[in-house]
């Protein structure tokens, strides 16, 4: 995603997609269909390449959601990844004899499919979510080269089962990037450039900077060049490197940068496109065509005018690639990926279903069921008039940030609360802020109401220190109970803001609450018609109660352990739903009292817990659950229940096994409810006829 977060700790949930999900018995076979349902938001794209025997399919890597395919060109999209089991894609490599490669945090897979599926055949993996670029290389003999972030360099060799795979060195250190020039290996590490000899890597750095930061590398037109990363691009020549620019003096508007990665156009010997490092700002693509002797800005980015992300133009850029014949440029970024049709002088936005989207809760309006709002990282608030056809940002006298949930006020349902974490919170050594906003017009305009408490340490592994949950009472609209991971419950009264430069008075109600540590935007329950009783899932300590709206909590002790997330039933406030560890619902019919265990259908593998659930309508008997994987790993889907929670059916999906962690029911569609997944964007799921 654009900006490194600290992830929901022990869960590494970088952040939610959504997609809506017409749940209910499946077809006669247990079948479902699913299809994408509108939002494609920005996300970050680690890999990108076109298939040389197909020019015109093109695979992009993401770093939470696997990878994607287009066989049009990169005007439209596929997401693929089912078999993967870690969804940080670190490189892809299209092979003529071995099949498609893919690297991620993982392991290294293999399709002999062009994607459709894919087989783990090594331990080699790439386990950092910004990987360099150019990591897999094929060889001679049929044999490839995979660069590592903290093993090195390894030679692998295909075979029938799991494929061999020898150490050649390098261990340790950060290798950013693989080239090959002739029959020679070298390696970019963030140590400065090595060469395989001897059967070990030796140092190649003369004329390079002492311990150079060396971020990327690429062979072209019988020259090899690398990229350091505080100055620019070099070119081998014999044993010694030569400085090829650019000299910021000379290109109008770039001033002094820093560099990540760089592309070839292999039609156009001397062809070298470079991209500035993401920690430099403005982002910027420059261009040389006479093998690095003159630079020049590329500046011709076309956006796509229906996207509402808040990016609009070049981000920072990942990838840049080209077919072999030149005629197709792609470009990854953190927002999106473009194409190019004329060697590189214009780009092009591309967005047809390449979905890497987070989107941290999602909620529908009571009156009219077309109308949806999503709590996006990155984006903010999305709104949608239309079921998810269309989006726009609803952003106005909002911070920019990750939006970590949203509220409706019930009986009040333009009244929106929408809870944010801003790029610049503003935090000092002792004070820690957190940002509530109010809207009275259904989310057009917004009221800050900043609230703020001592800083803590936070010492405990999931207390992220994060905002992830409010509830709105339902006595008072006014009152909103927001959960910050490891600080505790605050309880706000926002009939007035406050007035500019000032802070809203928040009162921390968890005191008695032992463990206040929270994950997603289910973990606080009001129950209807009982206005001082609140509910807090908690990570570790379970369920909590207060009756007295915080002044005293009671630890519910048959729910003991790691909860997620509460649901109520609409039509008995004393059913309740909760997301527990390992595939684990607890259901309570006496409003906490006592409660039974649902464990979920399948293998309950430790990794893997139930971490949303919601119900349908009243009366529906409807009530769906998502689970979701500690540290980006492999989920195990959506379940559904027509029984009101006594029983689950998985809902089967062709898609990617990643977390769900989000859910909210369709008030007026019996068996709909729209769902939130780790980095899929919006899907609409419907049980075959």
């Amino acid at each position: 995603m654009r900006h490194p977060r600290v992830a929901a700790l022990l869960f590494g949930l970088w952040g939610l997609g959504v997609c809506a999900a017409a749940a209910g018995a499946a077809g006669p076979d247990g079948s479902w269909h699913w299809r994408q349902a509108g939002y494609s938001g920005g996300g970050r794209f680690t890999a990108a390449v076109v298939d040389p025997a197909s020019p015109e399919t093109v695979y992009v890597g993401s770093d939470v959601a696997g990878f994607f395919r287009s066989r049009d060109g990169a005007t439209t999209f596929t997401p693929l990844g089912r078999d993967l089991t870690g969804f940080a894609v670190a490189d892809i490599l299209p092979t003529a004899g071995a099949g498609l490669l893919i690297l991620t945090d993982d392991g290294l897979y293999v399709s002999r499919d062009q994607g459709d599926t894919q087989r783990r055949v090594s331990d080699v993996r790439y386990q950092n979510r910004e990987p360099g670029s150019h990591l897999l290389l094929a060889g001679p003999d049929g044999i490839f080269y995979v660069a590592t972030d903290t093993e090195g360099v390894f030679r692998l060799e295909p075979t029938e089962g799991n494929w061999v795979s020898l150490p050649l060195g390098l261990s340790g250190t950060k290798v950013n990037s693989l080239a090959l020039a002739g029959e020679q290996l070298y390696a970019a590490t963030d140590q400065g450039v090595a060469r395989l000899s001897g059967g070990d890597f030796e140092p190649w750095d003369r004329g390079l900077p002492t311990r150079a930061d060396v971020t990327d590398m690429a062979y072209q037109g019988g020259r090899l060049y690398c990229l350091v990363k505080d100055q620019g691009v070099y070119a081998l020549a014999g044993d010694f490197w030569q400085f090829r620019g650019p000299n910021p003096a000379l290109v109008p508007g770039l001033g002094r940068t820093a560099y990540k990665n760089f592309g070839t156009d292999p039609s156009r010997p001397g062809s070298l496109f470079l991209a500035t490092h993401p920690k430099s700002w403005p982002h910027r693509l420059l261009v040389s065509l006479d093998a690095g002797l003159q630079w020049q800005l590329v500046t011709r980015f076309e956006p796509d005018k229906q996207s509402p992300d808040w990016g609009r133009g070049q981000d920072a850029t990942e990838r840049i690639t080209f077919s072999p014949d030149g005629r197709l440029g792609l470009l990854t970024d953190w927002w999106r990926l473009w194409r190019s049709r004329d060697g590189g002088g214009s780009w092009q936005e591309c967005r047809g279903g390449l979905q890497n989207t987070v989107v941290n809760a999602v909620v529908v309006h009571p009156d009219d069921p077309k109308r949806l709002f999503l709590a996006a990282s990155d984006n903010g608030l999305m709104v949608s008039a239309d079921g998810g056809a269309t989006w726009r940002r609803s952003m106005a006298g909002v911070e920019e940030g990750d939006a970590r949930a949203v509220a409706l006020a019930p009986g009040r349902p333009d009244t929106v609360y929408l809870l944010m974490t801003p790029w610049k919170p503003g935090h000092t050594a002792d004070t820690a802020f957190f940002y509530l906003y109010r809207s009275d017009d259904g989310g057009a305009t917004w009221r800050r109401f900043r609230f703020h408490d001592q800083r803590k340490t936070l010492t405990v592994a999931h207390a992220s220190g994060l905002p992830c949950a409010l509830a709105v009472s339902q006595a008072q609209p006014d009152q909103v109970f927001v959960a910050i991971s490891g600080y505790g419950i605050y309880a706000l009264d926002t009939t007035q803001a406050p007035a500019d430069g000032q802070d809203a008075p928040a009162r921390n109600v968890a005191t008695g609450l032992d463990t206040p540590y929270f994950a997603g935007s289910g973990a606080l329950l009001l129950v209807p018609g009982n206005p001082e009783t609140l509910y807090a899932a908690t990570l570790e300590g379970g369920i909590w109660r207060t009756r007295d709206g915080g002044t005293t909590w009671e630890s519910l002790p048959a729910t003991r352990g790691f909860v997620f997330a509460l649901a109520v039933d609409p039509g008995d406030p004393k059913h309740f739903l909760a997301a527990a560890a390992r595939k684990t619902v607890l259901e309570t019919r006496d409003g906490g009292a006592t409660w039974t265990t649902h464990p979920l259908p399948g293998a309950r593998p430790d990794q893997v817990p139930a971490a949303c659930v919601a119900f349908g309508p009243a009366g529906s008997g409807l009530a769906a659950v998502g689970t979701t994987a500690y540290n980006n790993q492999a989920a195990d889907g959506l379940f559904v229940s027509r029984d009101g929670g006594k029983t689950f059916a998985p809902a089967a999906s062709a898609q990617p096994r990643i977390g769900i962690n989000a859910l909210a029911a369709n008030p007026v569609q019996p068996g709909a409810v729209y769902v939130g997944f780790n980095g899929l964007g919006l899907y609409a799921a419907e049980p075959e006829k």
